[in-house]
């Protein structure tokens, strides 16, 4: 395998054209390209106080996987709908909460006959989920941006909480709820870009926070609570857009963290990089303390790794430093090695998401996405030591393939970011990169990848002429190697089974409200004119037009290519340079009327025109 140099320049990862499709496709799919029943994705798990029995979601498997750990067999599955994804136990273990994104709703499962119970409806794509000491369940709502919280015992949802945008996962410390979101919400083009930390209170009583954190970070992920209630840890990617993608080598795009946030003090303690100086840890996502709290375990997605972190040695470690010191580790490769903080090592599986661990601290259990299994991993040796099945090994075809590839930094010179990275759930993750396809010095915001073999050229200076050379040119320069035969081919096709969400913002059966009723007739009146350079089905005429937005960093290209809208309520921020954060943006900053006619609209037609593409 020939790998390029740290110093190859050029292209950009497939930061391709907007999410496209036809209103009539409106209907749940899954977050990725609809697997066969055949694959079960186990995501998410959660073990059993007594150490007895472990519960595993089966994403694209609609069913809960029961497996017991006293024997390592698989006991079989517990049917469910909808995409199963987080997991949580009542505190007496009888009642098992299960999150299915596709049908909005969350299902209670009795742990003793094995039955859902009670679904209960709650917001829209949730999630995670989180379970207070009284009961009180919480869950993430990644798409309505908001968190439900829901009274097991009536079965029905007593309040929503706001978040920030794409809330993923949340932990509960006293009447306080911290959720990690995965996306920034501000404009590309601020170069503090981040994604929030929400803090909320459980009863509603007081406002909701956002907490930005630091420049860069984004894709939180899974977060866990100290038994005292003191600390929260979570995981997520640092991201450094703001510098021209010329290497990759050492963290020059993208690192993996891990943040200690003071719950007391509503504010983030310290980001430490989970990364060697040489080698990256891609795509964080699990993590877990033991049992009297000593220990954290951290999966890693991208790169099929764990990390295990010392929590005394690191808490004393971060009180050694001044506080600009402490500020300044999140720029420090090495800390888990150089300072004796934990160790890395090897998973045994394909696309490690949820991880768990025995009370004794003896064992680690791992669920691997693309293995469809779970492994056993001897914590004293750290090595893997049982794989246990969830059913049997299925055979990749092309899709399950890609899948596995787009997700997979192995394939990453060092391993330090997946297509995913940059692309989190194939979409986009609301940064300008500076890719050097289109000369250095020119940020643009990145693009989702649905539909894009649909709307050809790609880039917003359209200089891939189609998504399939664009994957090829990504492997070869923003992974910084050469392609093997049948890698690219297989991330094509896993790009072209791609299908758009439902929008949250239209009615039961996908129909749409009355005010974007109104906003489809004036998108598609010569009032607006919105549907001459955006028509219907792909919402995109596939070609460029000067629309006014060139910017500071531009450089003489003025026309830019015309984005889809499909799939636009998730697609934000706007624009090439991502400059706008909103639709409503779009529409009321729009000197000289470039991208469509609406500076002669009222205040309700501006609404009412951004209810439609919302919808859409």
């Amino acid at each position: 395998m020939t790998r390029l140099t740290s110093l190859a320049r050029v292209a950009a990862f497939a930061a391709l054209i907007g999410a496209a499709a036809y209103v009539a496709l409106r209907q749940p799919t899954a977050s990725v390209a609809e697997a066969p029943a055949k694959y079960l994705s186990p995501m998410d798990m959660v073990l059993t106080p007594d150490g007895v029995t472990l519960y595993v979601s089966n994403h694209t498997g609609n069913s809960v996987g029961v497996i017991d750990t006293q024997n390592s067999t698989y006991k079989g599955a517990i049917p469910v709908p909808g995409a199963p994804a987080g997991l949580a136990l009542s505190p007496d273990a009888k009642t098992l909460y299960v999150a299915q994104a596709e049908t909005n709703s969350v299902s209670l499962i009795d742990t003793a006959t094995r039955k859902v119970q009670k679904t209960v409806p709650v917001g829209w794509y949730p999630w995670g989920v989180a379970v207070a000491a009284d009961g009180t369940v919480v869950v993430c709502n990644r798409d309505s941006n908001d968190v439900s919280v829901v009274d097991p015992a009536a079965g029905k949802e007593l309040r929503r909480l706001p978040a920030s945008r794409e809330p993923m996962y949340a932990a509960v410390a006293g009447e306080k709820v911290i959720v990690t979101n995965g996306l920034p919400n501000c404009p590309a083009s601020d170069h503090t870009s981040a994604a929030s930390v929400t803090l909320a209170s459980l009863d509603g009583k007081t406002e909701s926070k956002q907490l930005r954190m630091s420049p860069g970070c984004n894709a939180l992920r899974q977060i866990v609570v100290s038994k005292d209630g003191k600390w929260a840890y979570f995981v997520h990617l640092l991201s450094r857009f703001n510098v021209p993608t010329t290497q990759l080598d050492r963290g020059w795009m993208n690192t993996n963290a891990l943040t200690v946030f003071d719950v007391e003090k509503g504010e983030v303690y310290v980001t430490i990089l989970l990364d060697e100086i040489m080698r990256g840890y891609a795509n964080p996502y699990g993590i877990t303390l033991t049992a009297d709290g000593e220990q954290l375990l951290i999966s890693h997605a991208g790169s099929d790794d764990a990390t295990f972190i010392d929590v005394k040695r690191l808490h004393e470690y971060v009180s050694s430093q001044s506080d600009e010191d402490r500020h300044n580790l999140q720029n420090r490769l090495s800390v888990v090695h150089g300072k004796d903080v934990g160790d890395h090592f090897n998973c045994g599986g394909k696309g490690p998401r949820g991880i768990a661990v025995s009370a004794d601290r003896r064992l680690a259990y791992v669920a691997n996405y693309f293995s469809d299994n779970v492994t056993v991993i001897d914590l004293k040796r750290q090595k893997p030591v049982h794989t246990i099945p969830l059913g049997p090994e299925p055979k990749m075809d092309e899709v399950r393939k890609g899948e596995m590839l787009f997700y997979d930094a192995t394939i990453c010179f060092q391993h330090w970011q997946s297509c995913s990275s940059c692309h989190p759930d194939t979409r986009a993750d609301g940064f300008n990169w500076d890719l050097l396809n289109d000369d250095i010095g020119n940020p643009k915001n990145v693009k989702s990848m649905v539909l894009s073999y649909k709307t050809p050229p790609v880039m917003s200076l359209g200089v891939r002429d189609t998504m399939e050379t664009a994957v090829v040119s990504g492997i070869r320069y923003i992974q910084f190697r050469e392609p093997e035969p049948g890698e690219a081919e297989a991330i094509q096709t896993y790009l072209r089974a791609l299908k758009p969400r439902p929008s949250p913002y239209l009615l039961a059966k996908g129909k749409l409200s009355p005010a974007a009723e109104r906003g489809k007739k004036l998108f598609e009146s010569p009032k607006t004119a919105c549907s001459t350079c955006h028509p219907a089905p792909l919402y995109t005429d596939l070609h460029k037009y000067d629309v006014g937005s060139h910017g500071e960093y531009d450089r003489e290209d003025k026309e830019f290519d015309t984005p889809t809208l499909i799939e636009g309520f998730r697609t934000a921020p706007y624009m090439h340079d991502g400059s706008k954060l909103t639709f409503k943006d779009v529409l009321t900053q729009n000197a000289g009327d470039k991208h469509g006619n609406t500076s002669q609209l009222k205040p309700q037609e501006i609404d009412d025109l951004v209810a439609f593409l919302l919808a859409l």
